[in-house]
């Protein structure tokens, strides 16, 4: 009986981690349809093992509580597997000088199966700000963050992400063509640094800069955001020095 019980809970766990997985690549968002669809479960068993992940803070759900995507312990999990002490130390230390320069949300995400993940976020402390919220997954072929990150990859990724983008678009993004997102691309190759204006959160403008591996490949991207209304394309640019500069300190820390 024992042996039993201890099967049929190896068995939970697998289909648990089964769940969590699917959020990886291109989905961002999942119904529990979706969820149950994809694993072959019952739907019955997928809604008891999501309750127990949004329990445990795997797992959210939206305000309708129709859509799943990854809670905030898949970011701390983040914080334990690629942050040493002192990558933490000096990420924290740029993103609150930032902050403290600009008075928006200062927010580090991590690259992750084709996805930018929140694994860091000070957000402003003013009355209207801007935020993704730690453990929320986006593409990255939209959004400031998501491109400084794509345009450092290879040109497979790129590829397929571009794929992605006309064939199965994410909630929300800003249409583009193939060709538009190209030449982004290759404009933040040459600055460094990325910007962008309600592409992912509608009117939210953007700055955002790769943090590069030893390879030279974006691992995250460090970005500042605020509402349209009081970021400016000249506050934009006001902020890119300071954002360089604290970027380049992080990656120092990863390598």
């Amino acid at each position: 009986m024992a042996a039993d019980s201890a099967v049929q809970g190896a068995r939970t766990v697998e289909k648990a981690l089964e769940i969590l997985k699917l959020f990886g690549g291109n989905e961002s968002t999942l119904s529990l349809a979706e969820i149950a669809s994809r694993t072959d479960l019952p739907e019955a068993t997928a809604r008891r093992l999501t309750k127990a992940l949004r329990v445990h803070g795997f797992l959210v759900t939206d305000s309708s509580a129709r859509q799943y995507h990854l809670g905030p312990a898949v970011a701390q999990l983040f914080n334990s597997m690629v942050q040493s002490r002192d990558l933490q130390t000096v990420a924290l230390a740029e993103m609150e000088e930032l902050r403290r320069l600009t008075n928006e949300t200062v927010a580090l995400y991590w690259l992750f199966e084709r996805q930018r993940v929140c694994i860091m976020e000070l957000v402003s402390e003013q009355p209207i700000r801007m935020g993704s919220g730690i453990g929320h997954a986006f593409p990255l072929y939209a959004g400031a963050p998501g491109k400084a990150i794509l345009a450092t990859l290879t040109k497979s990724v790129v590829d397929a992400e571009l794929t992605t983008m006309t064939e199965k678009p994410a909630a929300g993004a800003q249409p583009k063509t193939a060709s538009e997102l190209r030449r982004e691309l290759a404009e933040i190759r040459k600055l460094g640094y990325a910007r962008s204006h309600g592409e992912t959160v509608a009117g939210a403008a953007a700055l955002a800069a790769p943090v590069r591996g030893p390879n030279g490949r974006a691992v995250a991207s460090l970005n500042i955001a605020g509402p349209i209304g009081r970021v400016t394309d000249e506050v934009l640019d006001s902020w890119v020095e300071p954002l360089l500069k604290a970027a380049a300190a992080i990656e120092s820390a990863t390598r």
